[in-house]
């Protein structure tokens, strides 16, 4: 695997995003002038939002909503052990 040396710089605009406002930060490669990438990161809890490539992009939302998962309920005998 190469190192790749890159350097970031700060977007003037602050995009809106489904979940607030965010900074934007591109990603600069000299070695790779063509390819857009870049990420969003939130303006008040610095989280990341977005991060864009040159193919894909990923949107982040929803950090820290608690989430409740229910115990399934098995009305089954237990299985035989195998060997036993």
């Amino acid at each position: 695997m190469v190192a790749r040396a890159f350097r970031l710089e700060c977007v003037p605009r602050r995009p809106e995003t489904g979940s607030g406002q965010c900074q934007q930060w591109l990603i600069v490669d000299p070695s790779r002038p063509r390819e857009d990438e870049n990420f969003c990161l939130g303006v008040e809890d610095h989280l990341p939002r977005k991060i864009q490539f040159e193919r894909a992009s990923y949107e982040y939302y929803y950090w820290n909503v608690p989430i409740e998962i229910a115990v399934p309920f098995i009305d089954a005998p237990p299985a035989p052990v195998p060997g036993g």
